[in-house]
């Protein structure tokens, strides 16, 4: 097709052997036909929308690269605009040449079909039936002068009665059609038709245009609300008042013990005929848990898996693993380093090293357990302020997660405490386990991880938003594998959507503040527990489902906390009067400055011993609240965030010795 600088009929081949005149009278009759005008109009606007919204899904793209290309520096006027223009120059340009080449070839079908019309000229409308046919095949019309080629193979070409050869085109023949709506009309609404498209196209293009700016205005407000490592690492020694920040780092001896750890273990994988007998990784639990836990396997089985896991404890201690966590032990300040990890959040590297911290609690807690049974009590007391320092360390750190992992250590210490104190060197060990206990003592109020929590994952969602390209259209959400696809399917499954970003931060201070509110107080005196309900948002959700699961985590640590400080206040008074007290309240001022209380009752600690003062049990009522005599669980279950330690009818037990 050619482009004219003026006359646009010239820029169609047909037009080549017809005057201005005779063009301009095809052209009105192409426009004789309002119907297919505006059928014709339909289809470029529909042609136009198409591709706005194709090359404005490809522009978008286009900009995101250029971005990343230009790198995310401070943010400017020039950065901010610099999508939407980029957005603006492509987009615009390229839809309106599809619509001028979607117009011109609509334009050429409708004049082909004019030009072959049958039974009228082209040009004017005039009848052409039984006018005489030129020799060379042309019937000329009177009126304009145009002209229409006959056809004899269609039986367009019959004689008179007088031999002269008549143009009788087939009855098929298209009549002249008479416009059902008056010219003037007609152009008036064609016109508005026109300007209508115009300008829905204009606002379309700056309804698009304001979303993406709206969109990278989002971002840049989300990657302002980024937390930093060093803002992380702040959190946790904020957690510790009076540690100096100068002071040696208690993880970094933990992560050398750690690495140390790993080479060992690897060596001898590669000698252990424990991988034989179907163990997959290490299971240090397998020192002190009973054979029933493994359920199917044979005891041959754990009998080796208990051998190798006894060759590894003693490969530690030669290679002076355990003296370096006895050293890590004694230093007070804890903060775990904070990074950034394959592009995700930094608020989840608070996550990093949870798994190796709980191997590394196993671990410890199998050291225990040989010691009590090997009765060295160096290496048990060692043992024991590690594990205290395992919870301690872990407590501090910021997040639930954190806190919910050095409650399932204490469970495991208190498990093991109790073993000791049940034994008969209780009385010798108990002022050295105390002594411990004072050392890793730490005081943390149980409203603080949910708020460090809320700071977390303020970042996690502030890191999906940072990227437009993650949250255009709402339609998916994923960073760095961390993130779950999310489509309109999953909306409508799951009632939930990914929203912006207010919304979400508000959504989750107001979940993660209700939830801090009650966990000041003891489960005993609160009046209600807020309860979990889907928000409508997708990342709100995601990242907020273990909050029940976490307070009753909390809940279960201050029952065992509380607990084992007073088990350890009877075991010295046992030391030193040779009997058990009568009531806990001869522990006090002595033993305890005051007695703790159970956090489900509100009252002290369910106590009882014979009248000889050589048997006593000391337990919680548990989380029903209701005192079952100090019935422990029939079967212990792994402290889970999702698990209560206990179940209605059963009490958290200290500990027991003989029957009071």
């Amino acid at each position: 097709m050619r482009i004219p600088a003026s006359k646009v009929y010239r820029a169609f081949p047909e037009f080549d052997r017809f005057s201005d005149e005779q063009c301009e009278g095809f052209l009105r009759a192409v426009a004789r036909h309002p119907g297919r005008r505006a059928g014709r109009l339909l289809v470029q606007c529909l042609a136009t929308l198409a591709a706005l919204l194709v090359i404005g899904f490809l522009s978008s793209r286009l900009a995101v690269v250029i971005e990343d290309a230009v790198g995310r520096g401070p943010q400017t006027i020039w950065r901010d605009s610099l999508p939407p223009l980029v957005w603006l120059v492509t987009t615009l340009p390229l839809s309106g040449l599809v619509y001028l080449i979607v117009k011109d070839f609509l334009l050429r079908r409708a004049i082909a079909r004019v030009m072959n019309q049958r039974g009228s000229c082209a040009s004017c409308g005039y009848g052409l039936t039984g006018l005489p046919v030129q020799p060379d095949g042309r019937v000329i019309c009177p009126e304009c002068g145009q002209f229409v080629m006959a056809d004899a193979s269609l039986g367009e070409v019959l004689p008179d009665t007088g031999g002269q050869m008549l143009f009788m085109p087939s009855p098929d023949a298209v009549p002249t059609v008479k416009p059902w709506i008056r010219p003037k009309v007609r152009k008036g609404l064609l016109r508005v038709i026109g300007w209508g498209t115009l300008a829905g196209v204009l606002i379309l293009a700056l309804v698009a245009g304001g979303y993406e700016l709206f969109l990278r205005r989002q971002a840049a407000r989300a990657r302002a609300m980024a937390l930093t490592p060093a803002q992380v690492e702040a959190m946790a020694l904020a957690n510790q008042p009076g540690v100096s920040p100068h002071d040696p780092n208690a993880f970094e001896i933990l992560m050398a013990a750690l690495a140390e750890m790993e080479i060992i273990e690897a060596e001898h994988r590669t000698t252990s005929t424990a991988w034989g007998a179907g163990l997959q990784n290490t299971d240090f639990a397998v020192i002190y848990q009973p054979d029933e836990a493994y359920g199917n396997a044979s005891p041959e089985d754990i009998a080796a898996w208990r051998a190798h896991v006894r060759t590894l404890l003693e490969a530690f201690t030669k290679a002076g693993v355990y003296g370096k966590l006895d050293d890590m032990a004694a230093r007070p300040l804890a903060v775990r380093p904070a990074g950034f990890n394959q592009g995700q959040p930094v608020g989840l590297t608070s996550w990093m090293g949870l798994r190796s911290m709980f191997t590394l609690s196993a671990m410890n807690t199998a050291r225990l357990h040989e010691a009590l049974r090997a009765r060295d009590q160096a290496e048990w007391l060692s043992a024991f302020e590690v594990s205290l320092a395992f919870s301690r360390m872990q407590a501090l750190q910021p997040g639930l997660y954190n806190r919910t992992y050095s409650a399932m250590i204490d469970a495991s210490t208190r498990q093991q405490l109790a073993a000791m104190l049940e034994s008969d060197v209780a009385d010798a060990w108990t002022p050295g386990a105390w002594e411990a206990w004072q050392r890793q003592a730490w005081d943390l109020p149980a409203d603080r991880p949910f708020l460090d929590e809320k700071a977390l994952m303020s970042d996690v969602i502030a890191m999906q938003f940072a990227d437009p390209s993650n949250v255009r259209f709402g339609l998916y959400s994923a960073f760095g594998g961390m993130g779950n696809q999310w489509s309109i399917a999953d909306w409508l499954e799951y009632d939930s959507r990914l929203g912006f970003l207010d919304e979400n931060m508000q959504r989750l201070a107001e979940r993660m503040d209700s939830f801090a509110a009650v966990a000041k107080d003891d489960p005993f005196a609160r009046k209600a527990v807020p309860v979990w309900a889907a928000s409508g948002l997708m990342l709100v959700d995601q990242w907020s489902g273990a909050l029940g699961g976490s307070l009753t985590a909390i809940d279960d640590q201050r029952a065992v906390r509380r607990g084992m400080a007073v088990a350890l206040a009877l075991a010295r008074h046992k030391a030193e009067h040779k009997r058990y007290p009568a009531s806990l309240r001869e522990l006090v001022p002595m033993y305890l400055p005051a007695l703790p209380l159970d956090p489900w009752s509100g009252v002290s600690f369910a106590y009882r011993t014979d009248v000889a003062g050589q048997a006593v049990v000391l337990y919680s009522v548990g989380n029903d609240g209701t005192d079952n005599g100090g019935t422990a669980p029939a079967k212990p279950q792994g402290r889970s965030w999702f698990q209560p330690s206990t179940s209605t009818g059963e009490d958290l037990v200290i500990f027991r010795r003989g029957t009071p």
